[in-house]
C-alpha cells in the first residue's frame, strides 16, 4: 500500500502551521498556549521510564529514558531530549519509543505512536495519520489530536479524504509482508463517518465484499 504524500499535504514555511484540520476549515491552523500546558508543565523525570531514540542521517541515536505514558493515550518527553530532536515545517518531529514503536512529538513534548511503514512512521495524507492507541487505529492530525477515535483493527492512509478501515479483521503475514483478512470494511472520510464504498475506490487494498 503506497505511502505516497498528497500534493496538497506539504508542510508550510511556518513553523506553528498545523494545516488541515478535519474539523475546521482548510485555512491554517495555529496551536495556542492551552494546547501545550499538559506536556510542558511534566517535570517529573522520575516518571520517564521509557527509552527512546531518533534516526539521524540513517543511524540510531539513543536519547535515554526521555518519556512516559499519559492517560489519554499520548507520551510526554523531557525537555532534554526534546532539545537533540529535528523539527519540520510543521512543528514535528519523529522519534522511537521503546517497545511502543515510532512517533511523532511536538516541541512541547506531547507525542503520538503512529504505525510503521517500510521501517519508518507513517506519513500524514489528507493531512492525517494513523495513530495506534492500546491494539486500535485511528487517526490524528498534525496538532497530535486524535480526530477519529482508535476504535478500528485496521485502517489504511487516506486518499483524496477517503481511507479504508475494519472491524473485527486481523492481520496476516505471507512473511515478507503483512496484511488484513476478515472482518466488516468501511470506507471512512476525514471526519470519521462511513462513506459509500465507491469512495475509497481499490487503493491498496481491494475489501472482502469488492473482490470478485
Amino acid at each position: 500500500m503506497p505511502l505516497a504524500q498528497a500534493a496538497d499535504d506539504q508542510p508550510s514555511l511556518a513553523s506553528n502551521n498545523f494545516g488541515d484540520d478535519p474539523s475546521g476549515s482548510q485555512r491554517p491552523h495555529l496551536i495556542r498556549e492551552h494546547d501545550l500546558r499538559l506536556a510542558s508543565q511534566e517535570r517529573d523525570s522520575d516518571t520517564l521510564s521509557l527509552s527512546c531514540v531518533t534516526l539521524r542521517e540513517g543511524t540510531f541515536e539513543p536519547l535515554g529514558d526521555c518519556a512516559r505514558p499519559a492517560a489519554d493515550g499520548s507520551y510526554v518527553v523531557s525537555a532534554e531530549a526534546l532539545r537533540q530532536l529535528d523539527f519540520d515545517g510543521w512543528g514535528l518531529a519523529t522519534m522511537a519509543i521503546r517497545e511502543r514503536g515510532y512517533a511523532y512529538v511536538r516541541r512541547d513534548g506531547r507525542a503520538l505512536v503512529v504505525t510503521t511503514f517500510d521501517n519508518f512512521p507513517d506519513e500524514f495524507n489528507s493531512g492525517l495519520v494513523r495513530v495506534k492507541i492500546g491494539e486500535k487505529l485511528g487517526f490524528a492530525n498534525r496538532r497530535l489530536r486524535v480526530v477519529i477515535p482508535a476504535t478500528y483493527d485496521g485502517a489504511f492512509t487516506f486518499d483524496k479524504g477517503r481511507a479504508w478501515v475494519c472491524i473485527g479483521c486481523v492481520t496476516v503475514s505471507d512473511g515478507e509482508h503483512s496484511f488484513y483478512k476478515g472482518g466488516t470494511a468501511l470506507c471512512i472520510d476525514r471526519r470519521g463517518r462511513t462513506r459509500p464504498a465507491a469512495g475509497c475506490g481499490t487503493r491498496g487494498w481491494l475489501p472482502p465484499q469488492l473482490r470478485e
